[in-house]
């Protein structure tokens, strides 16, 4: 497995609800893949009863991030692959995407926040811990978390600059 951020990224465009066939096609072709999964609850009826159990699915349905190495772009090997359509770019030529970006996502990914199940924890911050602001007019800002809330719905207490200030834990990010 190659380092991420050393290879060149771009997103393939797969046929309808091929993500999973274009990722092993490609994988078993030498090529690094990443395709971001989101967790969701789906309902459904089973025997007359309303039943309910977790599912991965595509977070960018219909797209997977291919890598390639810079010395050796096989877009030829990529675009043969199961499952496959085209790249996604301008005027023909595919658009790379920084390492950096599917990087965070890979990152985001590992602390669960595509994990969209009603009622879970997404992130788990703890007392003391280092966070970053997400949104509101301290956007950006690095903070402590000083109270975490007892309950789902309530805010955190986050130390800005020595001032004390409550927002919904949706707000925070962990630094990374």
């Amino acid at each position: 497995m190659a380092d991420v951020e050393s290879l060149i990224w771009f997103i393939a465009k797969t046929n309808p609800r091929c993500e999973g066939r274009a990722v092993k096609s490609l994988t078993h072709a030498g090529i690094e893949t990443f395709c971001p999964m989101q967790t969701v609850r789906r309902k459904q009826w089973i025997k007359g009863k309303r039943r309910s159990k977790d599912v991965q699915k595509p977070l960018f349905t219909g797209y997977v991030f291919v890598g390639l190495d810079p010395d050796n772009m096989a877009f030829g090997v990529a675009r043969r692959c199961d499952g496959i359509g085209s790249f996604v770019g301008i005027s023909g030529a595919p658009l790379p995407v920084s390492g950096a970006r599917v990087c965070d996502l890979m990152a985001a990914q590992d602390m669960g926040m595509f994990d969209h199940r009603e009622g879970h924890n997404r992130i788990v911050f703890e007392v003391g811990e280092q966070v970053i602001i997400d949104g509101g007019w301290i956007d950006g800002e690095a903070a402590t978390v000083t109270i975490l809330p007892r309950k789902i719905g309530q805010d955190a207490t986050v130390e800005v600059d020595g001032r004390k200030v409550r927002l919904p834990v949706e707000k925070l990010r962990k630094v990374a």
